[in-house]
């Protein structure tokens, strides 16, 4: 081998400086690290595929899809479930161990909490390190602008979006909301056929709708059969004996600035003709003495103003009752389809549970399968 100059040193000269045979056995090393530090890199790569991707931020949608999200950690299926807004305080920590993410696990900055504005979106920065993630279908509820820039991010995927709600008032920033986040997905899964027909007027035509249910119902109906009276009574502070019990559900808001006062007048006058009555306010008003399904499971009327419990409820069997005082206004469709009654004052509420009057077999009218969960999971899943 040729002497080298320190003066003159480059790693070319020193190359050259190799017998042939020495170039080649340097060649083959140098060829070697470089597959070693290319499949390094490649193993290491934060690229994850999975089987779903759920993304969650309110509570309606959360609640409806938790037990899906159960049903396929039982199954060993493999999905993660990104948990933005009130959704980070429903799906704690310790559920779904391994598959539970919050935006910071996936490197974005940005904060999205319970107080985030539902038109918040995120930026593009953000949206790229999410798609670390590699679901082959996505899964939504339609509460907020980011679950639709998530859809669309992920169009090669099998997009769905949920829809939580039978009813949304038009005009409201939920029912923008939640146009906005269906019409980004390939298939949307509606509880009923009613809300199908409303959007599908102005949706694109290769939108698919399927009708399936609402797996919360099933819990609930679940649950409330679980409970045990006795306990939820001794609760609640009701007398063990007495006449019906009445459920009035709160709510927050101006229109509640006038309703709720109405629930305390009307509760003390409905116990003074001897009825029970148990006041549920809205988790952001106050906490409550009982869980909603301890409520809904001694309740024999359940009486609200624009809550989406009220309709839930009339969907479980319970007798249901809109109130809407004479100075608010409300529309829904169950009412306007006679399927559950509205009262506007103290006299046509008594009258109307005086009446004893057989609750409508809503869930029938409508429609509703028994299998949600099961209808959810499959089709998601392409199954």
């Amino acid at each position: 081998m040729d002497r080298i100059s320190i003066g003159t040193f480059s790693p070319f000269n020193y190359f050259q400086s190799f017998s042939r045979l020495s170039k080649l056995t340097l060649s083959v090393a140098l060829l070697a690290i470089g597959l070693f530090t290319l499949g390094h890199l490649s193993a290491s790569s934060p690229t994850q595929k999975i089987d779903c991707l759920c993304v969650l931020y309110d509570a309606g949608e959360t609640a409806a899809l938790t037990p899906v999200l159960q049903k396929w950690e039982r199954e060993g299926r493999d999905f993660r479930v990104l948990v933005m807004g009130t959704a980070m305080t429903l799906v704690k920590p310790e559920m779904f161990p391994g598959r539970r993410l919050v935006l910071s696990d996936l490197g974005v900055e940005e904060q999205v909490d319970a107080g985030t504005a539902r038109t918040t979106e995120l930026s593009l920065a953000s949206l790229k390190r999410i798609t670390q993630l590699q679901p082959r279908s996505v899964l939504t509820g339609t509460a907020s602008f980011i679950q639709a820039q998530l859809l669309e991010t992920y169009s090669e995927a099998r997009t769905c979006a949920f829809i939580d709600n039978f009813y949304y008032a038009p005009g409201s920033i939920v029912y923008g909301t939640m146009e906005k986040v269906q019409a980004a997905a390939k298939e949307v899964l509606c509880p009923s056929q009613q809300i199908i027909s409303e959007l599908q007027s102005h949706t694109s035509p290769s939108t698919h709708y399927h009708v399936v249910g609402k797996p919360t119902l099933e819990i609930w109906k679940r649950e409330i059969a679980q409970v045990d009276r006795n306990q939820a009574i001794a609760k609640s502070g009701l007398p063990d004996q007495g006449g019906p019990i009445v459920l009035f559900i709160g709510g927050y808001g101006n229109e509640y600035d006038v309703v709720n006062p109405l629930y305390d007048q009307y509760a003390a006058q409905l116990r003074a003709c001897g009825y029970r009555v148990i006041l549920q306010p809205h988790p952001k008003v106050a906490p409550a003495p009982l869980k909603m399904v301890e409520a809904l499971a001694l309740a024999d009327y359940v009486v609200g103003f624009n809550s989406s419990v009220i309709l839930d409820s009339a969907l479980i069997g319970k007798n249901a009752l809109y109130l809407v005082p004479s100075n608010l206004s409300y529309s829904h469709f169950a009412i306007s389809q006679g399927l559950i009654s509205k009262v506007s004052d103290f006299g046509q509420l008594i009258s109307y549970i005086e009446s004893r009057k057989e609750p409508t077999e809503v869930r029938i009218e409508l429609s509703l399968p028994d299998n949600s969960i099961d209808l959810i999971s499959n089709l998601v899943l392409g199954e």
